[in-house]
């Protein structure tokens, strides 16, 4: 395995791992000591690759 190979699985599982922490989060608004109703949040596109300096 070249260290190319490595840092590409790498980032490939980190960005596996994101998804899987956030893919099914959800928020509410705390305005004035109340706690607001709870909602789905959605993500926004992830890029499948990250740019590791060599």
């Amino acid at each position: 395995m070249t260290y190319r190979k490595f840092v590409v699985d790498i980032c490939e599982g980190l960005v596996q791992f994101i998804q899987e922490l956030y893919g099914n989060a959800s928020s509410a608004v705390l305005l004035n000591g109340q706690m607001g109703y709870f909602f789905v949040t959605s993500v926004g596109y992830v890029r499948d690759f990250c740019f590791p300096t060599f």
